[in-house]
């Protein structure tokens, strides 16, 4: 039988089996590894040593951002590009809002030729530090000459430079135009038509009263347009500037939210479209823009048969543009029309429609 000693050294020893079951080794040693700088255990890998390395769980408003993205930002962000101080150049033309006589004559030139030569980037951001409406009217014209002696100037950078020097003190002026402010817009037109097309004219047309002064500068400036750039004018009056807002939507010279509309015509508007039709060489009426004149004229006549304005456009549509008249055959179109009208000037448009019936008779 055994002893009390025998039983508790027995369970003692079944004790210990048991804890070092699929352990390798016995608690003792496990014990020794741990606290034993010398003992036989192999440490455990550190997971940053493993294969797989760990990454910290981001949400989307937190995603880690490539070196390369930051350097495409910077690229694109004008504000991060390699600018040149621009503060001296602004500076320099606060001596235009003085008087013009105390400057001299290279100075100002140079002065204005710097501002010429900017790139449209830079031009954006100097401009509307500039007061240029306080500058005298010598100075301005002086600005509009540099543009048209820039031959290699881009278009859009010339009619930023005409917007911001001319349109503010157009639409002040309440008499005449002045000479020389005049005379250098109608030769920047014949040079650059466009830029003062897009910077001065169709602005003048949708954000401004539309007095005497303005236009009487869109009427002689429409005059020194070439052909295309007329039917360009034409199409953007016809269209009431949609035409010309959805083809210059980077521009910010009409604004599509506060601008006038031109319908019903006017006889001021009746006045430009007869310059941009009657000015030599004439523009080449197409069929789609030919219907778009006759048929708001055909629409003006029946409403009001005693309209002035309408039956001179047509009298001035058949006398210069028969040819087109016939090729598109819209004779009807301008008969029926004239049928309503009570103005003396139905007879003059019925008589040259008689002439062009006698033509096609001949040549058929």
């Amino acid at each position: 039988m055994s002893s009390v000693a025998d039983i508790n050294r027995e369970k003692l020893n079944a004790l210990r089996n048991k804890l070092a079951i699929g352990q390798g080794f016995s608690f003792e040693d496990n014990l020794k590894a741990v606290f034993d700088p010398h003992g036989g255990r192999q440490a455990a890998p550190f997971l940053y040593a493993s294969h797989v390395a760990l990454r910290p769980i981001m949400t989307k408003h937190s995603e880690p951002v490539k070196s390369e993205s930051i350097h495409n930002a910077k690229q694109d962000d004008p504000m991060e590009q390699d600018l040149p101080d621009l503060k001296p150049l602004i500076e320099s033309m606060s001596m235009f809002s003085g008087s013009s006589s105390q400057i001299q004559t290279q100075v100002r030139v140079e002065s204005l030729a710097n501002l010429v030569d900017l790139p449209l980037a830079h031009l954006k951001i100097t401009l509307p530090s500039i007061d240029m409406q306080s500058w005298a009217d010598d100075i301005t014209a002086d600005l509009l000459k540099e543009i048209a002696k820039a031959d290699t100037i881009p278009s859009a950078n010339a009619a930023y430079l005409v917007h911001a020097s001319t349109f503010a003190k157009m639409t002040a002026f309440k008499s005449n135009v002045p000479r020389v402010l005049m005379n250098s817009i109608q030769q920047l037109t014949q040079h650059e038509g466009k830029c003062i097309m897009d910077g001065l004219l169709v602005p003048l047309l949708f954000q401004s009263d539309l007095g005497k002064p303005q236009c009487e500068v869109i009427n002689r400036s429409i005059s020194e347009l070439n052909p295309s750039q007329r039917v360009s004018m034409l199409q953007t009056i016809l269209s009431d500037g949609e035409s010309y807002l959805a083809a210059n939507a980077t521009t910010d010279f009409v604004s599509w939210d506060h601008r006038n509309y031109l319908r019903p015509w006017n006889d001021t508007v009746v006045q430009l479209i007869s310059t941009i039709l009657s000015t030599q060489p004439l523009i080449e009426l197409g069929k789609t823009l030919l219907y778009d004149l006759v048929q708001p004229l055909q629409t003006t006549v029946h409403s009001s048969p005693k309209d002035k304005g309408a039956m001179q456009l047509l009298l001035l549509l058949t006398s210069k543009y028969a040819p087109a008249i016939i090729e598109y055959q819209a004779i009807g179109l301008i008969e029926e029309t004239c049928q309503s009208s009570t103005m003396f000037l139905k007879r003059a448009v019925l008589g040259q429609i008689a002439s062009m019936r006698k033509k096609l008779a001949a040549a058929g």
